[in-house]
């Protein structure tokens, strides 16, 4: 019996603890706020479909940055710090807290070239919709950009993660 893959166990992980938060925190929200008239439906069928793409690849993104996150354990003692400073740019950065469109024009600038936007403010903006397609299709192609690097960054740490590690034992 071979052992699991350690990122594949907190892949799984992960996507448990983000559906069980999606089902029982945000749908009985979103519900509530669509009955009682403080959140339109999206425009047509294809914005949901779009609205929920855009959800996808912003939590592999997040998940990605999660795992960029963990390899730096390898050399660090404790990653506390780490884990708030990822936390934190997570939602001060991703339009969980404030609308980016909301900050201060160079604040704004700088949110929006980090990958933290395409968590929760890209979604978001294709679930209000007023978005042309071409502005839709460049929110999914920043997405898909922002998977490819964090992907390929997080490979690369992992590698030399997995080398630096010494196990002795059975």
């Amino acid at each position: 019996m071979r052992p699991l893959s350690t990122r594949g166990i907190y892949i799984a992980q992960s996507w448990g603890e983000k559906t069980y938060t999606f089902i029982m925190q945000i749908v009985p929200v979103l519900l509530v706020g669509l009955v009682m008239g403080g959140v339109r439906p999206p425009a047509s069928l294809g914005a949901l479909v779009l609205f929920l793409v855009t959800v996808a690849l912003g939590y592999v993104i997040n998940l990605l940055l999660d795992l960029l996150a963990g390899c730096l354990a390898f050399w660090f003692v404790s990653v506390n710090t780490i884990e708030w400073f990822t936390d934190f740019c997570t939602l001060a950065l991703s339009g969980a807290i404030v609308p980016l469109w909301m900050l201060p024009s160079y604040l704004r600038a700088f949110a929006m070239a980090l990958p933290f936007q395409s968590i929760v403010y890209a979604p978001t903006q294709v679930y209000i919709g007023g978005l042309s397609s071409g502005e839709v299709l460049r929110i999914l192609l920043v997405q898909c950009c922002w998977i490819a690097g964090l992907f390929l960054l997080q490979e690369f740490l992992w590698r030399k993660s997995v080398r630096k590690i010494v196990v002795h034992g059975g």
